[in-house]
């Protein structure tokens, strides 16, 4: 499986139309990481000190229930010579508490490193990894906190 080629890969098409919000300053980004992570992600650019070496944006509620969201939370690397996008899930309770986290996909521009995720009904989220010989499927409770429940080897 290479989603690369997927027509249906809600994530590259998000990032294609650009529906994500750029998180600009240390304030905005409170809302989705610990105070202890804030300097990781607004860390000047090791090739142009005049800008940041990542780029962070949101997309909220993308799964969204009584007791919980989860937010679709994007970082691009500025420091590398191809593209190289890192995507991951948080939920969060009504107290705006984490509750769960999923390092949900990623590629490179050269292709060669390259996780898929999708998200099903909710409460599913699949992720296929190692160039598609490894799917992994979680299953997220009435909390919001996702589990590995099932590895599936190709």
């Amino acid at each position: 499986m290479s989603s690369f080629d997927d027509t249906n890969n809600k994530l590259l098409d998000y990032y294609k139309a650009n529906t994500f919000v750029e998180i600009t300053d240390t304030s905005q980004l409170l809302k989705f990481e610990e105070p202890s992570r804030i300097s990781y992600f607004f860390q000047p650019s090791t090739i142009d000190s005049t800008k940041r070496k990542f780029t962070y944006k949101v997309k909220e509620s993308i799964i969204k229930t009584e007791n919980y969201q989860w937010d679709l939370l994007v970082l691009v690397d500025n420091d590398q010579k191809m593209e190289n996008v890192y995507y991951w899930l948080k939920s969060y309770d009504n107290n705006r508490k984490q509750v769960g986290h999923l390092d949900f996909a990623s590629w490179s521009g050269d292709k060669r490193h390259f996780t898929s995720g999708r998200v099903d009904c909710d409460s599913t989220l699949h992720m296929i990894l190692n160039n598609g010989k490894e799917h992994r499927i979680f299953t997220t409770d009435q909390t919001g906190k996702n589990s590995l429940t099932e590895t599936i080897k190709q």
